[in-house]
């Protein structure tokens, strides 16, 4: 705020006229010190102050906004422009599409998208905040995650930045093996400059807390702040949606819909979330499943493998393994719980129809549940489509040839008939561009009469 008092200084001096006479600096034509009279009401003076000061705070506002929109580089890929998401708003302030352009803003940033979800960017953008700090500021990141939007700054120390997942028993040794005048007199070369972080999501460890994460601003800055708080508080909840998530999904399977909260808990704490694409092998006939799956949306489908005789193009017959569909997995199912406890290959091969989202167990940690569990497991869970008999399967196979082999004679012999006839598929006498029954009556009388003599030319 120094600046903007030097910059209004002269205008204050002009309008309240002082009568001390006011200390000049020949070399930057500014004021530098002021001494004013004091009859000059105190009410009216604070209140013109403020009204002063609230202008040129607007008036700076408007030349970063400005400054924002052509300097951003990379975030001139949002579809909302600079003006709008990192506006002085606060995050309850913002519209929806504010949050949506911020959301994206942070994706961009590669330290940021590397720690967090896509559901915790999602989250935090409602409750990141920008901040501004002037040249030769000090800024302290243990208390959240930054971002520099613009300018340029200097780490303080050696360690100014901390990922999460790192380990920190090596940090703490590296740390302890430095001599404290190289951390905190950390003089290297290192530039922050935008895009580059600095600070922490998590709480530092009582090994840590006199480490601080600090950088000096080279210039003003704009930095976007995630505040860990924020960050613990969002992966507590999501924690917990979860939780809730994985319960109903278990508890919607029909084998688990009368199993007691305990023992659904067991499988809860093991349970992942996994996305398949569409046509992917889940699990393949004659091989021990490697999971226990529980749809949560998509399907797909379930094929036997049985031999049959094919005819050659030249009337040779010869076997070859044919899959044949037995049946389809829909949400809210689970398979490969029989498999994993008896040790028994899978009889049947899982292939996704659609995009799939699974929660899955390990077979594991299925086999490393507790006995009265896996009697549970073993009561209640069946093979999947365990019960359809080979001779079935034969049946069904033979349906699905015979209507194949019938609809290529269909077919055949259509094309036999309108070849013979002169009539070319695509192609008629006729050329109607009539888009609604409405318009035949719109026709003009002389396309009417037109019509009537080439049917008469026809006949």
């Amino acid at each position: 705020m120094l600046w903007e008092v030097e910059e209004f200084a002269t205008e204050f001096e002009s309008f309240f006229a002082p009568e001390e006479e006011a200390t000049a600096n020949e070399e930057d034509g500014r004021k530098v010190s002021y001494e004013f009279s004091m009859e000059i009401p105190f009410k009216e003076m604070a209140q013109w102050v403020e009204l002063v000061f609230c202008e040129r705070r607007i008036a700076s506002e408007c030349q970063i906004v400005k400054e924002l929109d052509c300097n951003l580089g990379k975030l001139d890929s949002v579809p909302v422009s600079a003006t709008e998401f990192l506006c002085d708003a606060g995050p309850i302030l913002r519209s929806a599409k504010e949050h949506k352009a911020v959301y994206k803003a942070m994706k961009l940033i590669p330290d940021i998208r590397a720690q967090l979800s896509d559901e915790e960017l999602k989250e935090l953008s409602m409750c990141a905040i920008k901040e501004y700090w002037v040249k030769g500021s000090t800024v302290v990141g243990n208390q959240g995650f930054y971002a520099i939007l613009k300018g340029s700054a200097r780490p303080q120390a050696k360690f100014y930045k901390r990922m999460l997942g790192e380990d920190l028993d090596s940090s703490c040794a590296a740390i302890s093996t430095t001599s404290q005048a190289t951390i905190f007199g950390f003089s290297g070369r290192t530039m922050l400059v935008r895009g580059s972080c600095f600070g922490t999501l998590e709480t530092a460890p009582p090994k840590m807390q006199h480490i601080l994460l600090s950088i000096i601003t080279e210039e003003n800055c704009e930095i976007l702040k995630i505040s860990s708080t924020d960050y613990l508080r969002i992966k507590e909840e999501i924690a917990k949606h979860e939780h809730v998530a994985k319960e109903e999904l278990i508890h919607d399977c029909p084998y688990y819909r009368n199993w007691p909260m305990l023992y659904v808990f067991q499988l809860i704490s093991h349970l992942k979330w996994r996305q398949f694409p569409a046509g992917y092998v889940l699990l393949k006939g004659g091989e021990i499943s490697t999971f226990v799956g529980f749809i949560k949306s998509g399907r797909c489908n379930v094929y036997r493998e049985i031999e049959a005789l094919v005819k050659l193009p030249l009337g040779k017959m010869t076997k070859r393994i044919r899959q044949v569909l037995v049946g389809r997995l829909h949400e809210k199912q689970s398979f490969g719980e029989v498999s994993i406890l008896l040790q028994t290959p899978f009889t049947c091969t899982v292939i996704t129809a659609t995009d799939v989202k699974l929660g899955t167990i390990d077979a594991s940690a299925i086999l490393g549940l507790d006995v009265v569990t896996q009697m549970l497991l073993l009561q209640t869970a069946e093979p999947t489509f365990g019960n359809i008999t080979q001779d079935e399967i034969n049946f069904e196979y033979i349906n699905k040839e015979t209507q194949k082999e019938w609809q290529s004679v269909k077919n055949k012999v259509v094309q036999d008939v309108l070849f013979h006839n002169g009539i070319t598929p695509g192609l008629g006498k006729w050329m109607h561009e009539w888009s609604h029954p409405a318009k035949r009556w719109g026709k003009s009388k002389e396309q009417a009469s037109l019509s009537c003599c080439l049917s008469d030319a026809s006949v």
